[in-house]
């Protein structure tokens, strides 16, 4: 049985596919391609996952992986807190409850997501979303984990088991 079409030809379709595609959407995946082109040209013309990544590869399509954001900076001047919970296992739920700030882009804006997790179940027990650094809505984010998953205890029952230093919520 004759091929309908040459190699070549066959590469150049896939090639101009691509190039295609990458117009409408330039950081789409060669695993997304493959699928797009394989319902829109059949298996006939992808010959398969592998014979498609061989010719998006040497056609040049490939993406070059995004480069990893760096969001902590330890090398500064500002007081560091010690890690009080190094070294100590969470041994169940609500043993060990920590807090973390991380940023969330919104529409070309920065908003600051603060977080209150438990150490075991990696659950989020309490969260606020800021404009703002501020110590105060890590402070909301552990009110809201205290009610949520504090068992009826109030701030004031748990006072005692809290470090809760300059603001900054530890342990």
């Amino acid at each position: 049985m004759k091929a309908d079409v040459s190699e070549r030809q066959r590469v150049k379709l896939l090639a101009d596919m691509i190039g295609y595609y990458r117009l409408c959407c330039p950081r789409i995946g060669g695993f997304k391609l493959f699928h797009l082109q394989e319902k829109d040209l059949g298996h006939a013309v992808t010959l398969g996952r592998d014979s498609f990544l061989k010719v998006y590869e040497s056609k040049g399509f490939k993406l070059k992986p995004n480069k990893r954001r760096r969001t902590t900076d330890s090398n500064h001047v500002y007081k560091r807190y010690p890690n009080l919970i190094k070294g100590k296992d969470a041994r169940y739920s609500n043993h060990i409850w920590v807090s973390d700030i991380t940023y969330v882009w919104i529409l070309g804006d920065v908003l600051y997501l603060h977080l209150v997790t438990d150490a075991y179940s990696h659950a989020v027990l309490g969260w606020c979303l800021s404009d703002s650094l501020s110590a105060s809505h890590t402070t909301e984010a552990l009110r809201m984990a205290i009610r949520i998953a504090g068992g009826g205890k109030t701030e004031r029952d748990l006072q005692g088991r809290m470090d809760i230093r300059a603001g900054n919520v530890q342990g």
